[in-house]
């Protein structure tokens, strides 16, 4: 609309109403975007699977492309909104959301058997970070006793424990300790009893807790498992021979 002209369009006698109904041009006037202003309904820093719900969104699309009044944000990242228009466009303010990781367990495994005989050990290996179940902090640990193994890895947003090795270690074979009950020199036809055998074999074969010796020789006892043998004390027994008469004879008459 020309609204210079209208002193002419007075001058004959038109209002200025008059001019304006007879101009075809409509002026429309663009408002600028107004910025959206978006709040979280609760904590920005959380751990991994919780989530905060950020509202405010007025007509504008959100930075994750969704355009509804409000979001439920479950991963690390700098949320806004977007209003736009024919005059340009505006961003709400900032809204920053970090989620922090729950711990990564540990991987456990073992460099040979779990199962083995007292002296032996086994190497086990996987910490990440975390802490063994002996209380041990290096990435591996040697085991030389029986028990249950893991690893339990920790943060700020819990504990999470590795897989369980079990180790089983075998004892040696216990000694018996073997005691007479008497002398172990004595004459023919007498005898001690020995004692102690614990589940083991005496130099005899017998089986028993106890023996009864009669004869001369070394006793002990032999006590075995799966993981070897060993042998108690040893008790030396001396049987002496009863005299032998002499026989006698005359050669000619004895009267």
């Amino acid at each position: 609309i020309n609204l210079l002209g209208t002193s002419s369009l007075l001058g004959r006698g038109l209002s200025i109403a008059g001019a304006i109904n007879m101009s075809d041009n409509i002026v429309t006037v663009e408002s600028q975007p107004i910025a959206s202003t978006i709040s979280a309904n609760g904590p920005t820093t959380f751990c991994a699977g919780d989530s905060v719900i950020l509202s405010g969104n007025n007509g504008g699309i959100w930075s994750n492309g969704d355009t509804t009044s409000s979001i439920t944000v479950t991963a690390s990242g700098d949320n806004f909104v977007t209003n736009s228009s024919g005059c340009g466009s505006t961003t709400s303010n900032h809204i920053i959301v970090t989620v922090n990781p729950l711990p990564i367990a540990s991987i456990i495994s073992a460099n040979g058997a779990t199962t083995f005989c007292e002296g032996d050990s086994v190497i086990l290996s996987g910490n990440i970070g975390g802490t063994w179940s002996n209380s041990a902090t290096t990435s591996s640990i040697t085991v030389t006793a029986s028990g249950d193994y893991f690893v339990t890895n920790s943060n700020g947003c819990g504990s999470t424990t590795s897989n369980h090795i079990i180790v089983t270690v075998n004892p040696l074979p216990i000694a018996s300790i073997i005691s007479a009950n008497g002398a172990t020199t004595f004459c023919e036809g007498d005898s001690v009893i020995l004692s102690g055998n614990n589940g083991g074999t005496w130099s005899n074969s017998a089986t028993t807790s106890s023996i009864t010796v009669t004869a001369s020789g070394d006793y002990f006892v032999t006590n075995s498992n799966g993981c070897g043998s060993t042998t108690s004390n040893h008790i030396i027994v001396t049987v002496s021979s009863q005299p032998i008469a002499s026989i006698i004879s005359a050669n000619g008459s004895t009267t």
